[in-house]
């Protein structure tokens, strides 16, 4: 299973492409605090909140859980925080394009992956062609501003040796 942190579901909600995170993971995953991150943007009149909370479940944390969270709260941001404990404790992975959050998991035995490795995903899993991810690329940059490195894409769409 796959927990998901606020800036990949936006990015991907932006683009109106949810259905390739699940068809990845299965069902999209995700915290309160992560949940209350996305809905703050609707408050401003954004519509792509509303994808990803119908798209997505929320998961409570236990009391353990809790607990880890509150000592990772020291570093990182609540939803990171959250996120984190939640794949420690139930050994799911954590999917992040915060660079520090996701040193953060790796120091913390949390597997944890990025938006890079989700695209590679894709088109090593034959669901998206190296013209779609060069699409999808093109459209991120567009409605989110991401800008993914032309090695980075090199590296995605790498045949597999």
């Amino acid at each position: 299973m796959i927990i998901y942190d606020a800036d990949i579901l936006s990015v991907f909600a932006k683009i109106d492409r949810l259905d390739l995170l699940q068809r990845l993971s299965g069902p999209i995953l995700i915290t309160p605090q992560i949940k209350e991150e996305i809905s703050i943007p609707a408050q401003y009149g954004y519509q792509f909140p509303s994808r990803i909370l119908k798209a997505a479940s929320t998961l409570p944390l236990t009391a353990e859980e809790m607990a880890t969270y509150e000592a990772l709260r020291e570093t990182l941001g609540r939803g990171e925080s959250e996120g984190i404990s939640l794949a420690k404790h139930r050994n799911y992975i954590f999917a992040t394009n915060d660079k520090v959050a996701f040193k953060f998991a790796v120091k913390e035995k949390v597997a944890a992956i990025n938006l890079q490795v989700i695209l590679r995903a894709l088109f090593l899993s034959n669901s998206l062609t190296r013209k779609e991810i060069l699409s999808l690329a093109e459209e991120m940059n567009i409605k989110d501003g991401l800008i993914i490195p032309q090695n980075d894409l090199d590296d995605i769409l790498a045949d597999d040796e």
